[in-house]
């Protein structure tokens, strides 16, 4: 072996020196080149991956994968020698092997108890290839997951497109229902399920004397008149209980004190999901006048019979016989006077008697 001239005062120990300072020996072990090789085995370095173990004077040891020829080659020309093992005892540098050709990353250091220098070398695409197997699968792993936000993102735009439709037709919907509520001349309504009133329109103002806020949140059996009050309570239970459609007339205090009469239909509102009724919707029509018409028209054929009834007495008592002809010559009426006159004789008989006998 060729010595090499260096500094050996730093890698030397003082037994390795005589008392006054002078060389005293040299100790030389060696090792067989297959143990390295068989330890570099055991890396996984790729197919164009190189480890290289160099002397200090840029001699090659040993390498992997084994190349006879290139044992004992120099690379003192190499940049790694050249440029950066002065600079610095480890690194890494990409630049092209002076023993293959092959862009690699080469990663160096320069042991500190022996006079030797190792690297590892590994080529580009053995470098990128894992990159490139887990980007491809990133790759795919995230266009799938795009596709499925892009899918969901459509389902959930055209879900939010039909709510927002739903909801303008709804307003619409609403918009006019409140219009025709507030322009109506009847009272509309809804209560809940306790028959407190969560709605009222301003007809309120003209049928109850109060304003619609001051309605919300009463019951209004609480207005109805007390004859009253059990058969509306009847009618509510029967509707919350899913009947379709019902009414009622009845008797509510007005502000002021005194009785309104009034003509109440209700519906039930469903769950559109369990058809169940959630709400009762109602509309009230004071009906006052036309009560008060009925009532007049009752008085008036109470009187008329009254007096129908005095005539008949009258006609009954009178002491001659008393007999009216209708148009077509038919005797309408008789008293008792007139049938005693007339009695052996069918066709006096009273005409009520033979209204009834006729076959």
């Amino acid at each position: 072996y060729e010595i090499p001239k260096r500094d050996w005062s730093s890698d030397v120990c003082s037994s390795d020196l005589h008392a006054d300072g002078s060389f005293a020996g040299l100790m030389l072990a060696t090792l067989d080149m297959t143990y390295f090789e068989n330890f570099y085995a055991g890396f996984s370095i790729g197919e164009k991956g190189v480890i290289t173990l160099v002397s200090g004077n840029a001699l090659v040891l040993a390498r992997r994968p084994f190349v006879e020829a290139n044992v004992g080659r120099d690379l003192s020309t190499g940049a790694i020698f050249k440029d950066y093992l002065p600079q610095s005892p480890e690194g890494a540098v990409w630049g092209y092997s002076i023993q293959d050709g092959l862009y690699k990353l080469a990663a160096y250091r320069r042991t500190d108890a022996y006079w030797l220098v190792v690297w590892v070398a590994l080529e580009e695409n053995d470098i990128l290839v894992a990159w490139r197997a887990e980007t491809l699968r990133t790759g795919i792993f995230t266009g799938v997951a795009l596709g499925i936000i892009a899918l969901l993102g459509f389902f959930l735009t055209r879900q939010i497109g039909l709510r927002l439709r739903a909801e303008a037709v709804a307003a619409e919907g609403a918009a006019s229902y409140r219009l025709l509520a507030d322009t109506s001349t009847d009272m509309i309504f809804r209560l809940d399920r306790t028959f407190k009133r969560r709605y009222v329109s301003p007809a309120s103002r003209e049928i109850l004397g109060y304003e619609p806020e001051e309605l919300l949140g009463i019951n209004p059996v609480s207005q109805i008149h007390p004859e009253d009050v059990e058969r509306v309570t009847t009618v509510f239970r029967t509707v919350a209980t899913g009947q379709d459609n019902a009414s009622v007339v009845n008797r509510v205090r007005h502000r002021d004190g005194h009785w309104v009469w009034v003509e109440v239909s209700f519906r039930p509102i469903r769950d559109p999901r369990t058809g169940e009724p959630v709400e009762i919707f109602g509309s009230m029509r004071d009906i006052s006048r036309r009560k008060k018409v009925e009532e007049a028209l009752a008085q008036a054929e109470e009187r008329a019979r009254a007096h129908a009834e005095l005539m008949e007495d009258a006609i009954e008592a009178l002491p001659d016989g008393f007999v009216v002809y209708n148009a077509d010559t038919r005797k309408a009426m008789t008293n008792r006077r007139f049938r005693e006159f007339y009695a052996p004789n069918p066709v006096n008989r009273d005409p009520k008697e033979r209204k009834s006998t006729r076959l």
